[in-house]
């Protein structure tokens, strides 16, 4: 302003024909901006200026006067911060161009934006992680997704902790953390079953590596029970028919799962999270093929796919897949009782096993019926 004639400035100010509010304030902005520099008595003339007509300037006029200060350097903070608690248009604008605005006023937003507000406040470049850790309580889940997606910020332990717990069960989230760098790979270990096939590799690292300091801590190994005979060829059966629901029976029984957990293992498409379990059960490497080859839900799996995830099985150390069946079980996933048979033996021909059979075992309750009905209806 320093250098625009006092004419033009007086015409400004006192105008021969008055100028509605919003008009006045876009040209007042647009002289404010045509100078990168103003003396201290320009920047306050202007800012007491436009502090008094924002609030009657309409929505579409506020976005255009954001575009046009956002980027000044001398812009008035003060004009930033009410611009940033107006419209959400023109708070992304602020948001997305300003180069400098102070914690206090992010965090400000953050107490009392709304979630249109939050949304765009997640999606700015270099966030504070200061910000970032506050913001992560109260974003939604399409929000996190954008803040999760958000490479130029290194989030913070707590907020990585609040994401990992919203993204259980929700793969689009899930999958976002996964392709972060700042993220830990056995941080990633509760979103197994929702991560794609790269985001699982990561996990496996991670269990491995966990594996690792668990060997260094001396730590015995449980080892799986034996596999009774008759047990197995009953698992073999309902793989190799598709009975998904008491193939899900019964693997639950013996890794100590909740049947309807094992079923989503059984049906998922990639396969890893099954072949890990099979192996943390003690399967040997036919029986493990067979139910991987057989499994799947409705997806018939390639030779090249049974033979990754028979690699995998072979690959992955038992004390890491233990690890991960045991995180399942402590997340709530469990059964009361590992290893006590909850199903009726079959022969060969489907017919139950009499009592005095070398691989006798207790009958069906009522309940457990029901809940392999439930579950062959599922699959």
């Amino acid at each position: 302003m320093s250098s625009t004639p006092r004419q033009d400035r007086e015409d400004l100010l006192l105008p021969s024909e008055p100028l509605p509010a919003d008009a006045l304030l876009r040209q007042a902005t647009e002289l404010f901006v045509s100078e990168p520099h103003h003396t201290p008595g320009e920047i306050r003339i202007f800012e007491e200026l436009a502090l008094q007509l924002l609030r009657t300037t309409p929505s579409i006029d506020k976005v255009v006067i954001a575009r046009r200060l956002a980027r000044h350097p001398e812009a008035p903070p003060a004009i930033l911060k009410a611009l940033l608690g107006s419209d959400v248009e023109a708070a992304a604008v602020v948001l997305a161009t300003a180069p400098e605005l102070s914690d206090v006023d992010l965090l400000g937003l953050v107490a009392t934006g709304s979630t249109s507000h939050l949304n765009a406040l997640a999606g700015r470049r270099k966030l504070p992680p200061l910000v970032a850790e506050a913001l992560a309580r109260r974003l939604d889940p399409a929000g996190l997704e954008i803040l999760a997606d958000n490479d130029t910020v290194k989030l913070p332990a707590d907020a990585v902790r609040r994401l990992v717990t919203a993204a259980r069960n929700l793969p689009a989230l899930a999958r976002r953390l996964a392709a972060r760098i700042d993220i830990d790979d056995v941080d990633l270990i509760d979103l197994y079953l929702d991560l794609d096939a790269k985001g699982r590799r990561r996990v496996q690292r991670g269990l491995e590596m966990l594996a690792l300091r668990d060997f260094a801590s001396h730590r015995m190994l449980p080892r799986p029970p034996a596999i009774d005979r008759q047990v197995g060829r009953d698992v073999a059966r309902a793989a190799t028919a598709r009975d998904d629901g008491r193939l899900a029976m019964l693997l639950g029984d013996m890794m100590g799962l909740d049947a309807g957990y094992v079923l989503d293992l059984i049906v998922d498409a990639g396969g890893e999270p099954l072949a890990v379990a099979l192996k943390a059960t003690g399967f040997d490497e036919a029986a493990a093929t067979r139910v991987i080859l057989f499994s799947g839900a409705r997806h018939h799996r390639s030779y090249f796919d049974v033979r990754a995830l028979v690699d995998l099985y072979g690959t992955i150390s038992l004390r890491a897949a233990s690890l991960l069946i045991t995180r399942w079980r402590s997340a709530g996933h469990g059964t009361a009782e590992l290893g006590v048979a909850t199903h009726q033996p079959q022969t060969e021909a489907g017919t139950p096993v009499r009592s005095g059979e070398a691989h006798a075992a207790s009958a069906v309750s009522p309940a457990a019926g029901q809940r392999a009905a439930d579950l062959r209806k599922r699959g």
